[in-house]
């Protein structure tokens, strides 16, 4: 079976392929997004050991 603009519908098992890969990559950039968020703290940690305010507005 096709949509109307010729593509075909995706088989069951296809779309649990799909609904598998899409889980995946956002557990993946959840775990990205973590790293870079103590990455993050640890530079502004950084920054006031050194008397600089990383909130402040320059």
């Amino acid at each position: 079976m096709y949509y109307p603009d010729g593509r075909r519908f995706l088989t069951s098992v296809e779309l649990h392929q799909q609904a598998q890969e899409s889980e995946q990559r956002a557990r993946q950039l959840e775990e990205e997004l973590a790293a870079e968020k103590v990455r993050s703290q640890r530079l502004a940690e950084q920054l006031k050991r050194l008397g600089i305010d990383p909130d402040s507005q320059v």
